[in-house]
């Protein structure tokens, strides 16, 4: 009653351990005259009539003749978040399922998402709805904590895999948020330099797949993530923040989104900037680079001169680093082009 789509018998009884009482002689004996799809494993059940739903789930409450009937979607909701995270867990850990570990390879900028396989029915309903169900859960529970850590851990990776290969990929922001509320010392499992690299991977492969709404959802996820830890650490993050950022301006620009596209890249160019001033000779380069799209930008939104001087000025100190590292051809065209911009 609280799957947020209609399951098999099978997947239904994999999710639950496999109990006796999920039988389909027993089911039918009992329900019979609401569900349909009880006669095999394979079978996809559903409920015959709405208002059983409807009655069960809310109306048989509000007697005291039909509350023995009554089923808390809460309640409910909470263990199916307990099991879709067990499942994953389970699964994950055991032979079969094949394609995944492609976001945490050193060259992972393929052309969008691999193919994963040997994924069962219970393994792609618990990461497609896992967090949907944890959402669920208002106070605390330890055993759901438990197998979060072991989830975030080992597993959180290989999950944003099968669920992008399989299904959309829509996040873990709400995760955050639960987090931030029931468990805060967990909140370090979910912000991590990995965690974030990994998604700004699956945001360049997204994007290759023209998936660029999901794509953007990973950009902004890996953003959040940088932002929390370049506040802490910023000699240690502000570049990966400030790449990031203009992944971000890409993101927006794809889906038509320029004003804040604008802001995007406008935050990378300040970070730049001071990454610049202090490492000349490693950042430059990406200075001059983030200009350049900030003017694109600015081009965009009919504001082009707004910023070809500092373009200009960027591209003729990038000529002359480049000059000093024997790069000439190099050096040549980034002069050529501070020229055309003044």
């Amino acid at each position: 009653m609280v799957a947020k789509r209609p399951l098999s018998l099978g997947a239904l009884r994999a999710l639950h351990g496999d109990t006796q009482g999920l039988s389909p002689e027993h089911l039918l004996q009992r329900f019979g005259s609401v569900l349909v799809g009880l006669h095999g494993d394979n079978e996809t059940i559903r409920i015959l009539h709405l208002s059983f739903r409807e009655f069960i789930t809310d109306r048989a409450d509000n007697s005291q003749l039909t509350r023995k009937f009554h089923i808390s979607e809460k309640a409910h909701s909470e263990r199916l978040s307990k099991l879709c995270l067990q499942t994953i867990v389970r699964e994950i850990t055991s032979a079969g399922i094949s394609g995944t570990g492609y976001l945490l390879r050193a060259s992972n900028y393929g052309p969008g998402i691999p193919e994963v396989t040997g994924v069962s029915e219970q393994l792609l309903y618990s990461s497609e709805y896992w967090i949907d169900h944890i959402y669920d859960v208002e106070d605390r529970n330890i055993t759901i904590c438990e197998v979060l850590r072991e989830f975030l851990t080992n597993h959180n990776t290989c999950w944003t895999e099968i669920v992008s290969f399989r299904s959309v990929f829509r996040g873990s922001m709400a995760v955050w948020r639960w987090l931030e509320v029931h468990a805060p010392e967990l909140k370090a499992l979910l912000c991590n330099k990995l965690h974030a690299n990994t998604l700004g991977s699956l945001s360049n492969r997204l994007s290759c797949a023209s998936r660029h709404k999901e794509a953007l959802t990973a950009t902004q996820e890996s953003v959040f993530m940088l932002r929390k830890l370049a506040a802490e650490r910023p000699a240690a993050f502000n570049a990966d923040l400030a790449m990031s950022l203009g992944s971000l301006s890409n993101g927006l620009s794809d889906l038509g989104q320029r004003a804040e596209a604008l802001v995007a890249i406008q935050e990378a160019v300040i970070f730049y900037r001071a990454l610049a001033a202090e490492r000349p000779a490693a950042f430059n380069a990406d200075l001059a680079g983030s200009l350049n799209n900030l003017s694109n930008h600015l081009f965009n939104l009919e504001r082009p001169a707004a910023f070809n001087a500092d373009l200009a000025m960027s591209l003729n100190n990038l000529s002359s680093h480049l000059s000093n590292l024997g790069r000439q051809e190099e050096a040549l065209v980034a002069i050529q082009e501070a020229v055309i911009l003044h």
